[in-house]
């Protein structure tokens, strides 16, 4: 150190492609692999001095690493990838979009907060997560057992043997970080004092170097990155060697993943497959309607997914802006893709268009305004194929397309099951009424195309939230269907241009749905079981309906939902935990559109005053309005309870 009340900080993030660049202070932009890329970045490379570049499509940023050790002089030198930046704060956020002041100061990405870091712990890591595969959180594993169900199992074995001969001393530990502890530190991050960083990486380069002698390495593009992958799990060997030897060691609590548009959009196009694979395993309707602007965001997330046996079905539903050149330069790059052009006709005709011409094992959907994680396809058939299942469902996460930011919705990022139904294939019978509060969206999900074609399931043409009666009818139709704790769909709200954002008569198309399937629960198996808690289903979605309607609707409105409730028993309701639906069979009877829509109003305040509370900057009102959360939620298990006994 040159001053002793300064440190000399040098975070690197690795950089493979054109993307927004995080450069403020301890924060250094590096290009990864720079020896083999196409394309060279505007910014320093791991090719310069000693270095092992060449390698990076076997060792991914281990290529950085190794670059840093070897020619890096620094108090405190870290790496991570530039969509995989720890939280040096206390943060609940998943997702950052920009490396705004505002994004650095949220997430501890300033100077100030990393010097403290550093000067209080001797190593800095991100967090220390309960393994378990991608939304399965019960399903917990050890490092090994993860490392076989994800990846080459005799690559990790030969990986021990190699340590056993070159570190006879690190033997207990190994097996004990690997084969018995079911935490572990993922991503090849790190942050820490530059001899403790040449020492961990003297170690590990020299049992991977040994290691690379005595395996073959995988045609996979994706197991090919073999080193990255056992990297991963030394790194926790490591750690628990430094906590023996008295090391202070931070745990970041997050690792906020970075979405972007790519400035160089055209860069993301991978040039797809040589020929269109004879048999997909999962085919992807897409249906395309003046959606220009969001085209490229939904296609390269498609075409870059982990699983590679894709067939892109994008049905052009009559587009007269430039939808179809975009389209076109696509398919021309990935014969994946196939076009199926026709007429304006709406997206469930789109849909079904799809679903004539799919040949896929699985079949799922994408609005073109949305885009997929690039795993999604990957994981979700894997979760098909382990559990044999007809349906598998996933969580979304919420893109205000204003801000760019995410939108916490509870509908849209959780699932309600017991933890139990993320291990295991369940059907509608085994969740009960859990099943009305599951996401009605036809993109978050992939269906077995045989299931499909066995019940002849399409999406019904000229309706308005098309989606809502091919969830009923195909989940109330599968008799195993899976679920994973994962967001691996993106879903655009709040956009100007978008069908929903036009409040007006068409949402009175939900009275048709809700009568088409209460029409399918009643020739169903599950009557008799749902039939009270679809009463409260229907109420609650006819009311929030009503309030997102523009005001000139809504009278109209108020006299079409009269009709779904006439002949239903008022006094049936009058008392215990149906009495708010009961307030409203009586409003309904009344024929009372002024007090309707008093409550209504009141309602809506309540809500409104209810998120101001969540949001308070207020300590004290945020905890007591915590409280009173968790009290209702309390109560409204016990109400929950007490229904179903009663059914």
């Amino acid at each position: 150190m040159t001053d002793k009340n300064t440190l000399d900080i040098k975070f690197f993030l690795a950089y493979h492609k054109a993307t927004p660049v995080l450069s403020i202070y301890p924060f250094v932009p590096i290009q990864g692999g720079r020896a083999v890329a196409k394309n060279k970045l505007d910014m320093i490379g791991d090719d310069t001095g000693d270095h092992i570049s060449g390698k990076n499509p076997n060792y991914c940023e281990l290529t950085v690493q190794y670059w840093i050790w070897k020619n890096v002089k620094a108090d405190y030198v870290g790496l991570a990838h530039y969509r995989r930046i720890p939280a040096f704060r206390n943060c609940r956020t998943k997702k950052f979009f920009d490396f705004s002041e505002e994004t650095c100061r949220k997430f501890g990405w300033t100077k100030d907060r990393i010097e403290e870091l550093c000067r209080q712990y001797d190593v800095i890591m991100p967090p220390n997560w309960t393994i378990f595969p991608p939304g399965e959180p019960g399903n917990v594993m050890t490092p090994y057992e993860f490392h076989r169900s994800e990846h080459i199992e005799s690559d990790l074995q030969t990986t021990m043997q190699v340590i056993d001969e070159l570190y006879p001393e690190f033997h207990d530990l190994t097996e004990q970080v690997l084969m018995k502890e079911t935490k572990a530190c993922f991503g090849n991050i790190c942050l820490m004092k530059k001899d403790l960083f040449d020492a961990y990486s003297d170690w590990l380069f020299r049992i991977l170097f040994e290691v690379e002698k005595r395996i073959p390495i995988s045609p996979d593009p994706e197991q090919a990155r073999v080193f990255g992958f056992l990297s991963e799990r030394l790194i926790n060997v490591y750690l628990r060697f430094w906590e023996r030897e008295g090391k202070k060691i931070y745990y970041c609590n997050n690792i906020p993943m970075g979405v972007f548009e790519d400035p160089r959009r055209d860069s993301c196009v991978l040039g797809g497959l040589a020929q269109k694979p004879s048999a997909p395993k999962m085919t992807v309707i897409i249906p395309v309607y003046n959606t220009a602007p969001y085209l490229y965001r939904c296609l390269n997330s498609v075409i870059n997914q982990r699983l590679r046996e894709l067939e892109i079905l994008v049905v052009n539903d009559g587009s007269t802006d430039n939808s179809l050149q975009i389209l076109e330069e696509f398919a021309g790059k990935d014969a994946r893709i196939k076009i199926i052009n026709q007429k304006n006709q709406g997206p469930s005709v789109a849909r079904n268009t799809g679903l004539e011409c799919a040949t896929g094992e699985y079949v799922t959907f994408l609005d073109s305004d949305d885009w997929f994680d690039p795993i999604m396809c990957y994981n979700m058939y894997r979760k098909a194929l382990r559990e044999k299942s007809d349906i598998v469902m996933c969580t979304l996460t919420c893109i205000d397309s204003q801000t760019g930011q995410e939108v916490p919705d509870p509908y849209c990022n959780e699932i309600f099951l017991p933890q139990k139904y993320f291990r295991q294939a369940f059907s509608v019978k085994d969740i009960s009424s859990a099943f009305l509060s599951l996401p009605v969206f036809a993109w978050n999900k992939i269906y077995r195309r045989a299931f499909l074609e066995q019940h002849r399931l399409r999406f019904i043409p000229g309706m308005y939230m098309e989606d809502n009666p091919f969830f009923f009818e195909s989940f109330l139709h599968a008799e195993r269907i899976s679920a994973l704790y994962s967001p691996l769909c993106c879903y655009r709200v709040n956009r100007a241009d978008s069908i929903m954002s036009r409040n007006d008569e068409r949402f009175f198309d939900h009275i048709r749905i809700l009568q088409r399937d209460e029409e399918l629960l009643r020739r169903s198996e599950y009557w008799e079981m749902l039939k009270t808690p679809f009463f409260c289903y229907k109420m609650n979605l006819l009311n929030l309906t009503y309030d997102r309607l523009i005001p000139e609707c809504r009278k109209k409105f108020f006299q079409r939902i009269r009709t779904c409730f006439q002949g239903e028993n008022g006094k049936k309701y009058g008392k215990g935990e149906l009495s708010k639906e009961a307030l409203y069979l009586k409003l309904f009877a009344s024929n009372s559109y002024f007090l309707y829509a008093v409550v209504r109003k009141c309602t809506w305040m309540v809500r409104c005053l209810k998120k101001k509370a969540e949001m308070s900057q207020w300590p004290v009102v945020s905890l007591a309005w915590r409280v009173i959360v968790k009290l209702k939620q309390r109560n409204c298990d016990r109400k929950a309870k007490i229904i179903v006994e009663r059914m």
